[in-house]
């Protein structure tokens, strides 16, 4: 198939293989090693479901663990910036719906 003469609304086939890491805590550790940040958030998920299995509520542990993360410098910089993003993202469901509509703004 040539890409000459297609137009941007032309629906084109693809094919994409992934592959996929687990990486919460005890699973692929030299990847971690070798990426702070992919680290970092494993932490910072960790420390959520440690929250949540110490019985705080889903908003009251990702507020936890944002605060945890910047006291003991864990995606510090980042969190700083964007943290009412990071929880409002985190309390948000998502949806293929939502997420192509937003895609197509």
């Amino acid at each position: 198939m040539s890409i000459e003469g297609l137009k941007l609304t032309d629906t084109i086939p693809l094919e994409l293989t992934a592959q996929v890491y687990n990486i919460n805590k005890g699973h692929n550790s030299e990847i971690l090693k070798k990426c702070k940040t992919l680290d970092s958030y494993s932490v910072f998920i960790d420390k959520i479901r440690e929250y949540r299995k110490n019985g705080l509520t889903l908003e009251n542990s990702f507020k936890n663990a944002i605060e945890y993360c910047k006291e003991n410098n864990i995606l510090k910089k980042f969190l700083e910036t964007h943290s009412s993003e990071v929880f409002n993202m985190l309390l948000t469901e998502w949806n293929w719906d939502d997420a192509l509509e937003v895609a197509r703004e």
